[in-house]
C-alpha cells in the first residue's frame, strides 16, 4: 500500500506590479483536515508513477504539468474532460442513441462523489472516508458525499426482506 500526500494547493492572485495573474503552489489547505496522508492501491500508485515518468523531462514534483512545468489548471482539465464528454454524445447520437441515454454534463467534482459513494457501498467505515475527503466534520461528507446507486438501494432492500 503506498501513501499519497495531499500537498498544500495553489491561490491566484493578482501582481500589481506585473500586471499579471499569478499563482502561488505554497498556499495553505481549505482547513487543517485537508493536509492528510491518504493510502492508495498499488494499481493507482504504478498509473501515478508512469504518468510522472512519461513527463520526466519537465523534473517536476507534481504528476501531471503543463509544458511550462506548472501543475495542470483546473479549466484545462475541466475543458478536456466537457470535450471529451461531447466526443462521446457526438458519436452517441451518431449511432442513433436516444437524448436520454448521453452522457451528461461532467465536472471533476463528480469523480469525487462516485470515490465517496464507492468506498462508502463497500462498507468503508464513514470516518475513514472523511479522512480521505479531508473534511473537518463527518456531516459534511454523509451529508454531501453519500450517494445511494439503484444497485445498492435494490441491494439493501433485499436484506429488509429476508427473515
Amino acid at each position: 500500500m503506498s501513501l499519497f500526500y495531499i500537498i498544500p494547493g495553489y491561490i491566484k492572485y493578482y501582481d500589481s506590479e506585473t500586471k499579471q495573474l499569478c499563482q502561488n503552489y505554497n498556499a495553505p489547505t481549505k482547513t487543517i483536515a485537508s493536509e492528510r496522508q491518504i493510502p492508495m492501491s498499488d494499481v493507482v500508485f504504478n498509473i501515478l508513477t508512469a504518468q510522472k515518468n512519461l513527463q520526466s523531462k519537465y523534473q517536476s514534483e507534481f504528476v501531471f504539468v503543463d509544458n511550462d512545468n506548472k501543475p495542470l489548471k483546473y479549466i484545462n482539465v475541466h475543458m478536456a474532460l466537457s470535450n471529451l464528454v461531447k466526443k462521446i454524445n457526438s458519436t452517441l447520437q451518431s449511432e442513433g442513441a436516444e437524448s436520454d441515454s448521453l452522457l451528461p454534463h461532467v465536472t471533476t467534482h463528480y469523480f469525487r462523489h462516485t470515490f465517496a459513494t464507492m468506498c462508502l457501498e463497500k462498507n468503508i467505515h464513514p470516518k475513514i472516508v472523511q479522512q480521505y475527503l479531508g473534511h473537518s466534520s463527518y456531516q459534511i461528507t454523509m451529508d454531501t458525499y453519500s450517494h445511494v446507486s439503484d444497485e445498492k438501494s435494490a441491494e439493501e432492500m433485499k436484506k429488509f426482506n429476508q427473515n
